[in-house]
């Protein structure tokens, strides 16, 4: 059974269609890239999956089940994570408080008040142990040496480092990227390849879209191309 599996997916905006009758399966394990010049249908596709906007027509299959409409926080919980183009951060927290935002769906205790009190010992120890996720996260990322910045102060391609590492800190069956090579130059382009190639062998499916032909070549599983809002193969 397809991890993902977008089925005849028709977009309109404005009367106008977009994404016409899109039909994509997405196998655990892959790492699939989405070629096309334009980037706003690349995101658009990207928007459907996450629940930013619905199909005006077709369904959305994941893990054998309509994703139908549900808060945007509930898709990190069901394993679904994404990244963005700019990267999306909390600019005024600190390097580790991004990532550590990135952990919450992984959090057992959600208590208040008096049952707070009651389970404090047990919640400092989760609250531990998620902090040390958060800093492996970072290692990971190689931006363990940044935990205390700002994250606004940090360059492009930190800030595109530290979103996958949130990423990464909840632990996604699949991962989203818009665009992730955009805007890096090509040394920044190969430090970035072996981190997506790690996150497949732990377990994590990607779906990226991207315009850099030579950045997916030696990483995707395969590659299709984005073209008047319909989907074909495109060879890597």
């Amino acid at each position: 059974m397809p991890l993902l599996t977008m089925d005849n997916v028709t977009k309109k905006c404005k009367g106008i269609t977009v994404l016409n009758r899109v039909n994509l399966s997405v196998n655990a394990g892959e790492i699939v890239a989405i070629l096309g010049s334009a980037r706003s249908d690349k995101t658009l596709l990207l928007d459907l999956i996450t629940g930013l906007t619905k199909p005006t027509d077709g369904q959305i299959i994941y893990r054998g089940e309509p994703l139908g409409a549900r808060p945007l926080h509930q898709y990190i919980s069901i394993g679904i994570a994404r990244t963005f183009h700019p990267p999306l951060l909390f600019e005024n927290l600190t390097v580790g408080e991004n990532v550590l935002a990135g952990t919450h769906c992984r959090g057992s205790w959600k208590l208040t008040g008096a049952l707070h009190r009651f389970f404090a010992p047990c919640v400092r120890k989760e609250e531990n142990l998620l902090k040390y996720i958060a800093m492996d996260c970072l290692k990971k990322a190689g931006l363990a040496d940044k935990a205390g910045h700002q994250a606004k102060n940090l360059s492009l391609f930190e800030q595109k480092r530290l979103e996958l590492a949130r990423a990464i800190a909840a632990q996604p069956v699949l991962l989203l990227m818009d665009t992730p090579a955009t805007g890096l130059d090509s040394h920044e382009q190969n430090d970035l390849k072996p981190l997506l190639k790690e996150l497949t062998k732990s377990g994590t499916t990607i779906i990226l879209t991207e315009e850099n032909h030579d950045f997916i070549k030696d990483i995707c599983t395969r590659s299709l191309l984005l073209n008047n809002g319909t989907i074909k193969p495109q060879q890597t």
